[in-house]
């Protein structure tokens, strides 16, 4: 009976310690990381030129027309990305305001993306409709980022203002609208494939996807030729503002990806 009570005492002894070591093993010897991040780069430029605010340099549309931006901002939100075996990770609240000042190169910075390979990415200039019909938010959609009509309840996209220099004609462009059924639907998608490149997400490495962001595509972006003498104000929703935003949907392109 002695032999029995001790062969139980000792065996349980063994298993408090063998736990134990589990224990202090796993507190050693954390499980790996599943995420890591990704930063997005914007880099405005017209044509050959940079781009900041205030202008370094001199931008002439082609219509003559001698362009200085004195305010550039815009909304890139829904930001997706896709990877080799075809897995899709959406960022959760994924709305983000870029506003150009005197580096032109804006980065967003993409957080907890699962550990993949990507090979694509597609995100909206604007906001969704989802957004604009939920009335005033906080962050990047707080009102006080002026980027909203409190007349319309609505966010303004893309907001372009500055001067014709040539007249001193002021130019104002703040396109918004997400309506299809009276033609007011301004939101445009950007969508890249990045073959034969890959962004490779891992906790040791944050890889950068490289845009080239060209301004002129504003006024001649293949859609329509803005003149800012024959257009100077485009300041609410309308078939107007469409055009605009399938102008600006072309300024983006993807330069490369780097690891």
């Amino acid at each position: 009976m002695k032999k029995s009570f001790l062969w139980a005492a000792l065996v349980a002894l063994t298993l408090v310690s063998c736990d134990k070591d589990n224990d202090d093993n796993n507190n050693n010897n954390p499980p790996a990381d599943t995420t890591g991040k990704l930063i997005l780069e914007f880099e405005h430029h017209w044509d050959s030129k940079s781009a900041t605010i205030p202008q370094t340099n001199t931008f002439t549309n082609n219509n003559g027309e001698s362009i200085e931006f004195t305010t550039l901002r815009y909304y890139v939100s829904n930001i997706e990305l896709t990877d080799s075996e075809g897995n899709i990770w959406k960022e959760e609240e994924s709305y983000h305001l870029l506003s150009l000042g005197t580096n032109p190169v804006l980065e967003i910075e993409l957080d907890k993306v699962p550990t993949a390979n990507y090979v694509g990415m597609r995100y909206m200039i604007g906001v969704d409709s989802l957004r604009n019909v939920s009335g005033a938010q906080t962050g990047a959609l707080d009102p006080a980022n002026t980027m909203f009509w409190t007349w319309n309840s609505g966010y303004i996209f893309l907001k372009a203002e500055g001067v014709e220099t040539n007249s001193q004609t002021n130019f104002a462009y703040h396109i918004g609208g997400f309506r299809n059924g009276n033609k007011t639907n301004a939101l445009q998608e950007i969508s890249y494939n990045f073959a034969p490149s890959q962004a490779e997400v891992k906790p040791s490495a944050t890889p950068v996807v490289h845009q080239m962001v060209n301004l002129n595509h504003l006024f001649d972006g293949g859609t329509i030729t803005l003149g800012v003498l024959a257009n100077p104000n485009v300041v609410m929703p309308g078939p107007m503002a469409v055009n605009i935003s399938r102008n600006y949907a072309t300024m983006f392109q993807l330069d490369h990806v780097h690891n």
